[in-house]
């Protein structure tokens, strides 16, 4: 459970506690649930860009775990998205890619994070929790991921 800096204890029923996954290829998405499992974190699965669009667009998310290619509606389409609709939410956003540098130096500087493929779980964890807690839970000690 996350301690705020003044010692008050957060429930475990976070305003935002759920953290959304967007990915293409089924074994990542299930990879990443179940290293955020070994960590209690609830999570939801979006296949595509589109389909987080619409989940986005539902519900609330502590944090978002962003592929960049895809089909149907890419990373960079879903970050082009949320720029006109919601640019709050793109603090949100760790993108989780394979993509070059120089790919990666396209992303919106807006995320919370960008992080490699391959990655630690533990880096990933890490990043994901600080991100759900930058997003209103307390203060975020080192920001970014």
């Amino acid at each position: 459970m996350l301690e705020p800096a003044h010692g008050n204890r957060i429930p475990a029923n976070l305003r935002y506690p759920k953290v959304l996954i967007v990915d293409d290829d089924d074994d990542v998405r299930t990879l990443i649930g179940l290293i955020l499992d070994l960590r209690s974190i609830p999570h939801e699965e979006a296949a595509d860009g589109a389909a987080a669009l619409e989940r986005l667009g539902a519900e609330e998310y502590g944090a978002v775990i962003l592929d960049l290619m895809m089909p149907i509606t890419d990373g960079f389409g879903v970050m082009v998205a949320l720029a006109k609709l919601n640019p709050s939410l793109l603090g949100r956003i760790v993108v989780l890619t394979a993509a070059t540098r120089e790919v990666q130096a396209l992303v919106d500087k807006r995320v919370f994070g960008i992080m490699t493929k391959p990655f630690a779980p533990s880096e990933l964890t890490d990043c994901v929790q600080r991100c759900r807690v930058a997003s209103g839970f307390e203060s975020a000690s080192e920001p970014g991921c």
